[in-house]
């Protein structure tokens, strides 16, 4: 998930990848992190977002688009 924050990334997507069922997968990864995986995801893409906003003078826009959020409005209820 960290490497592609940027990409649209989906729980059935990754589930694939790893050859489980999206249940299966949500429910080893939620016992495991203690999140679920959307959410997991969510967190990392803010956290992202909070660097690059401290640490760059990019736009909102271009910095929501980096950290996987395609709609300003949609990132700025996340953040």
């Amino acid at each position: 998930m960290k490497e592609n924050l940027s990409q649209k990334i989906t729980i059935d997507d990754i589930a694939k990848k790893i050859f489980l069922s999206k249940s299966t997968f949500i429910r080893q990864f939620t016992k495991i992190t203690n999140t679920p995986p959307f959410e997991y995801l969510t967190n990392l893409r803010i956290e992202k977002a909070k660097t690059l906003l401290k640490e760059t003078k990019h736009s909102l826009t271009f910095i929501a688009s980096e950290c996987g959020f395609f709609d300003l409005s949609h990132f700025e209820k996340q953040f």
